[in-house]
């Protein structure tokens, strides 16, 4: 969601992130969520959208702002990518939920544990 979020700046993944910068929501990651994605972002083929050292400095601010969270033990669930396993058992243990546009995590049953950037927006405004 956050990689959709800096590639596209208009979209429903752009206004979660805005949330986020804002704080009127919180990002629940652990420190092998926030080195995974300092590893796709600074992947020569997001140089277009994020320079190098923005990539960087990007995890680095959001990890400075998140809820960073010990990694959670085993999940229960079995997503089909069994290397996302540990975001339901974070989600569960955190009391939050996945906010993504992975459909193999929508798919799986989860909701309201996994919910859409879009169902997110919605959340927040009725509140």
């Amino acid at each position: 969601m956050l990689v959709s979020a800096l590639i596209n700046p208009y979209g429903a993944p752009a206004r979660v992130l805005e949330l986020l910068i804002t704080g009127q929501v919180v990002a629940v990651v652990t420190q092998e969520l926030l080195d995974e994605l300092t590893v796709v972002l600074v992947r020569p083929k997001f140089r277009r959208w994020i320079p190098f050292a923005d990539a960087v400095s990007f995890c680095e601010e959001l990890a400075a702002h998140a809820d960073l969270r010990a990694a959670p033990g085993p999940s229960s669930r079995r997503l089909r990518d069994p290397d996302d396993d540990y975001l339901v058992a974070l989600a569960k243990g955190a009391d939050a939920v996945i906010v993504t546009g992975d459909s193999d995590i929508l798919d799986a049953g989860l909701s309201p544990l996994a919910i859409t950037p879009h169902q997110l927006l919605e959340l927040v405004n009725t509140c």
